[in-house]
């Protein structure tokens, strides 16, 4: 017998996305959490017989195991092996003791994301800063609680990851490896996702920033409890392919192939430092097409957001739009 572990009251189609699911478990990180109220479906064999649902009540600091995405939400697991007993999908975490985040490739080639502790921030577990992502694939990764750091997407990849000869056409960190290192500086031509902790513990502040360039349209979406303050938890980053409207003089080129669009600073910094900093008509251009983003260094316009309510991030690689609901705050209920 198995059992789903839903919090509070749940719908029909939430029960069933895990149901389908629940059986083909990977374990991904540990997290710890306290669930005050919870139904247990149980699941005879995965059936589609009636289902039982029973209620617990003070599951207060158990010891949970991320699992993979149950079609959206997050399924964790109460015992440390693939195909658990007790498996809880909850998208309402309970507690913002790490930072996560749902990594999602909806491009038509595969990517190698990666991401790094800025210096003085905590750091994160050896071998888990790099990794593949193939077409539709995703990945939920965790930061530790107060993490500062940089996210983003590589492409181009090749070479062997154990032999330390992997690189990368954009997104390079230069470890010449599938991880990056803890201080790793944010890599030219690059799209990239900044989590920075903000006030009350947990909540974070989150941009995209084309400061860098620009290699891959990317998102980032808060996800929820819908019961609290949404006011400030909006969907940012840049949907459009800068790749296709980049100036050919900061363009990076790969064969006949546009890869890659420097920022005006990375381009001419060494003769012309007065692009850092400061706006100018490549920092406009890219402002006028993803008008969310941080275009430059210090841009403050309608860069920054942050979301106290949220439980974690989506963050999506070449997604073709933004959730339409208004304010952009999308939750499983």
């Amino acid at each position: 017998m198995a059992a789903v572990l839903m919090w509070g009251t749940t719908g029909v189609d939430v029960e069933e996305k895990c149901n389908r699911c629940h059986l083909n478990i990977t374990v991904k990180a540990k997290l710890k959490m306290p669930l005050r109220s919870a139904h247990v479906m149980l699941n005879r064999n995965n059936s589609k017989r009636k289902k039982n649902l029973i209620k617990l009540d003070s599951l207060e600091d158990h010891k949970y195991w991320v699992a993979n995405s149950c079609n959206g939400l997050l399924c964790l697991t109460a015992e440390r092996r693939s195909d658990p007993d007790v498996v809880v999908c909850n998208p309402i975490l309970g507690t913002h003791s790490v930072l996560m985040m749902n990594i999602k490739n909806s491009c038509e080639d595969t990517i190698w994301p990666a991401y790094v502790s800025k210096p003085h921030s905590s750091e994160l577990p050896k071998n888990s800063t790099g990794f593949t992502l193939r077409p539709g694939e995703s990945k939920i990764v965790s930061a530790p609680a107060n993490w500062d750091g940089t996210l983003w997407g590589r492409t181009h990849c090749s070479g062997n990851t154990t032999a330390h000869k992997f690189t990368c056409g954009t997104g390079d960190c230069g470890s010449s490896a599938l991880e990056c290192p803890s201080g790793t500086a944010a890599p030219a031509a690059t799209t990239l996702a900044e989590f920075t902790p903000k006030g009350a513990a947990g909540e974070y502040a989150y941009s995209v920033s084309l400061a860098k360039g620009f290699n891959l349209p990317m998102t980032v979406v808060p996800r929820g409890n819908s019961h609290q303050s949404i006011s400030d938890c909006k969907a940012t980053g840049c949907v459009a392919d800068l790749n296709k409207e980049c100036p050919k003089d900061v363009q990076v080129v790969r064969g006949n192939d546009v890869i890659g669009c420097n920022s005006a600073c990375e381009a001419f910094k060494e003769t012309h430092d007065h692009y850092c900093g400061r706006s100018s008509t490549y920092s406009d251009h890219f402002k006028g097409l993803c008008p969310g983003t941080q275009a430059y260094e210090n841009d403050k316009t309608n860069t920054f957001f942050s979301c106290a309510s949220a439980d974690y991030y989506d963050v999506n690689f070449c997604a073709s739009s933004f959730p339409s609901s208004s304010p952009r705050f999308v939750t499983h209920r």
